[in-house]
């Protein structure tokens, strides 16, 4: 087995161990409910939805590019 083999597998391991465990935890109530929370509906972010999907496409043809070239 090789060093970076052990050393990859412990940090995947401790990833899942963090996610799974730690990740169902949720905000307090005082967190949750406050009153001015930011309104994500409005036209304030309407480029977020679509920075998000130029990510995905660059990433998808990156992606096809390194499996057919």
């Amino acid at each position: 087995m090789d060093s970076n083999l052990i050393f990859f597998s412990l940090i995947a391991i401790a990833s899942l161990a963090i996610f799974f465990f730690i990740g169902p935890m949720r905000a307090s109530e005082k967190q949750r409910n406050r009153a001015n929370r930011i309104d994500w509906t409005s036209n304030k972010y309407w480029f977020a939805k679509y920075l998000w999907v130029i990510i995905l496409i660059a990433l998808l043809t990156a992606s096809l590019f390194r499996i057919f070239l």
